[in-house]
Formats: structure tokens, C-alpha cells, sequence
């Protein structure tokens, strides 16, 4: 999950920024160098947040199956 969210990150910051170059009239090689970089840098944003959305994602899961094993053992708990 992290590396898809961090694929799909790094590409829209280096879609992003090849296009504000081309607007702009940059030189080729400065805007494809600055595209580059975001997109590294991006990808590794993503990384860490996706990282972080998936184990929060497993936390809540494990959490809410607690619960409902919790409550399959003692049916009479829950229901107060």
C-alpha cells in the first residue's frame, strides 16, 4: 500500500512540475532536473505516510476484531 500511494505521489509532483516548467518557458534540463528531485523526494513522502495509513488501517482492523471476538465470548457483556 505504501508504495502505491508513494508511486502515485511522486508522479503527480513530477507531472506537476514538468507542466509549471513548460508554462513557464524553463530550459529543458533545469525542469526535468527539478522534476526529478520533487518526484524523489515525493516518493518518499509517500513512503512514510503510506507506511503510516496502512499500519493505522491494520491497527483499527485488529482492534474492531478484538471487539467481535470479545463479544462472540461473552454475548451477555455486550449486550449491556
Amino acid at each position: 500500500m505504501a508504495a502505491a500511494f508513494a508511486c502515485r505521489l511522486g508522479m503527480l509532483a513530477f507531472g506537476a512540475t514538468a507542466i509549471e516548467a513548460a508554462c513557464t518557458g524553463q530550459h529543458l534540463a533545469g525542469g526535468m532536473t527539478t522534476a526529478l528531485v520533487r518526484l524523489a523526494l515525493f516518493y518518499g513522502l509517500g513512503l512514510i505516510c503510506g507506511g503510516i495509513a496502512g499500519w493505522l488501517a491494520e491497527e483499527q482492523a485488529r482492534q474492531e476484531w478484538n471487539r467481535w471476538v470479545e463479544a462472540a465470548d461473552h454475548p451477555a457483556a455486550a449486550q449491556s
